[in-house]
């Protein structure tokens, strides 16, 4: 992913995108503005996108999206056939009757592309904008997260964070305070759709997985499998039924001989087993093996749908493995 930097400010060079990294961008950017009010669809062209490259439905009003990635625009002197291309694009978007249509693009539009753009609306009942490279790179510096989950040229930073973090605390619990910040800012970097909140307790650091938007867990679900090696004891097998039947606020320790590993499928830099794995075909010794754990979670399931909680019981799972301990959301639990 290409990226410039200007001081200290990293801007996508859109140039070296190229139109799958560009259209990614788009749609994350339009995730982000409007998922917690309305609904998102991004249409695969592939068959031909009847006009549309991202629908975005608020109530009865449909903003359509159409992305051409033009870095040169599209004058009249060259290119001839693109102004044809975003007319028929324009056409075939009329017949969903949107309430705007917005024409999204890489490059900086003269007067004169602007104008045509603009006189596509003529004899219409519709609006009709331009997000171009000024409008793209201002939503993406208002996201700044969002740019760096893209771009992750934000490792130059990381790297500056992590020397810092062996420099000495001469400022006290203020310079606790403003590198734990900046930490949280890199891991705010890591997905569009999730971010990690972290705390230290003593020797172990409690990771909390945490949406970034109300509908996080429809965009980019996540899945935590549970195997075991055999029956619970009585009492244990209790405890799991009613917090993960019924939702109630207690916390579940499971012993390391009673579980063989948890999976967890969602985001690459998420996804992987925990716990009793595999290595040249047998298995780790038992000392090696977490200690895993899960508790109710109703506080956070918030973000998912009266109808999703209801058949998830509200409930979270925290894990812990070695010296950190993962709790997950309600909401993000499948």
């Amino acid at each position: 992913m290409g990226v410039r930097r200007q001081g200290a400010v990293v801007a996508v060079e859109w140039d070296r995108v190229g139109q799958p990294g560009f259209d990614r961008i788009v749609e994350a950017l339009v995730h982000r503005m409007y998922d917690a009010s309305a609904r998102v669809e991004v249409v695969n062209g592939r068959g031909g996108d009847k006009g549309i490259d991202i629908k975005v439905t608020h109530g009865t009003r449909v903003r359509i999206f159409q992305l051409k990635y033009y870095m040169d625009g599209f004058p009249t002197t060259a290119h001839k056939g693109r102004r044809k291309s975003i007319k028929q694009s324009f056409t075939r978007a009329m017949q969903h009757q949107p309430w705007e249509w917005i024409l999204v693009v890489p490059c900086t539009l003269s007067t004169a592309e602007r104008e045509f753009v603009t006189s596509l609306a003529s004899g219409q009942a519709v609006r009709v904008e331009v997000w171009d490279r000024a409008k793209l790179d201002g939503l993406l510096a208002a996201h700044a997260d969002l740019e760096a989950s893209f771009t992750r040229d934000q490792l130059y930073e990381a790297a500056k964070v992590y020397g810092q973090e062996r420099a000495l605390l001469k400022d006290g619990v203020r310079d606790v305070t403003a590198r734990v910040t900046a930490l949280g800012h890199q891991a705010d970097g890591l997905d569009d759709h999730w971010t990690v909140d972290f705390a230290r307790q003593g020797k172990t650091v409690v990771h909390t997985l945490r949406a970034k938007h109300p509908r996080a867990h429809e965009v980019s679900p996540i899945k935590i499998t549970l195997a075991g090696s055999g029956p619970l004891a009585p009492d244990l097998a209790q405890a799991v039924r009613r917090s993960l039947g019924f939702g109630l606020p207690e916390e579940v320790v499971l012993p390391r001989e009673a579980v063989e590993s948890l999976t967890v499928s969602g985001p690459a830099w998420l996804s992987g087993v925990h716990g009793a794995s595999k290595c040249g075909g047998s298995r780790l010794r038992q000392p090696h093996w977490p200690r895993w754990r899960w508790r109710s979670s109703s506080s956070t399931a918030s973000t998912s749908p009266p109808a999703t909680r209801a058949r998830r019981r509200m409930w979270g799972a925290a894990v812990s493995a070695g010296r950190s301990r993962w709790t997950w959301p309600a909401a993000a639990c499948s």
